[in-house]
């Protein structure tokens, strides 16, 4: 919500580089802390899953709400369209997420 409405710059998101090296000194600290921030990641993983986003699960449940709505399905066409736009947008996003890691363990 914060990052749609301006309030969080792209900047600020980490990706996997990341997370990873968090994972890796929560980890030096205990097992609770490791733990506790895998927990962490893995809800955030599912609640990004709910996104309606063609693609991911929210996006096969927006499909069957205006597939329930029309009466009739929505023709393959349309929802491979919708699909092959949402994965771009994704790997541009990801992509993002990854440059944002290089720069800050590469220190640029």
């Amino acid at each position: 919500f914060k990052l749609i409405t301006g309030q969080i710059n792209l900047s600020h998101l980490s990706g996997p580089i990341m997370i990873t090296m968090t994972a890796l000194k929560l980890f030096e600290q205990g097992l609770g802390a490791f733990l506790g921030f895998m927990a962490i990641i893995s809800l955030h993983m599912g609640i990004l899953n709910l996104l309606p986003l063609p693609g991911l699960d929210g996006g096969h449940w927006v499909f069957q709400a205006i597939e329930a709505i029309r009466g009739r399905p929505i023709s393959d066409a349309v929802q491979t369209l919708c699909v092959r736009l949402s994965m771009a947008l994704g790997i541009v996003f990801f992509g993002h997420l990854l440059a944002n890691d290089l720069s800050r363990v590469l220190g640029g």
